[in-house]
């Protein structure tokens, strides 16, 4: 497994595939928390004042900022790791 040159805010070596599947839960939420999209937003809506909130949808916003940036590229990543059964798996979750 590779790491990462970095630690995460906790201070823990941090794996490729923890910020792959990390990448990959940020995806699987929005496509089935509820009616999707408008409903993330509704639920971070009680929380946007605080700092660490938005610090992390900064993040969050800067890693999907297009189709060719970290986020989806890590999601690939992922699913490309997985076997074809676990691939199915993944896929029909939900």
């Amino acid at each position: 497994m590779r790491t990462l040159e970095g630690k995460s805010d906790n201070g823990v070596m941090l794996t490729i595939s923890a910020f792959t599947k990390d990448a990959y839960d940020i995806v699987y939420v929005l496509d089935h928390y509820g009616n999707r999209i408008k409903e993330v937003d509704n639920a971070f809506e009680p929380f946007l004042r605080e700092s660490q909130i938005q610090d992390s949808l900064k993040r969050i916003d800067k890693m999907f900022s297009n189709e060719r940036s970290e986020g989806p590229l890590l999601y690939a990543e992922f699913m490309e790791s997985l076997n074809e059964e676990e691939r199915e798996i993944f896929a029909h979750r939900g």
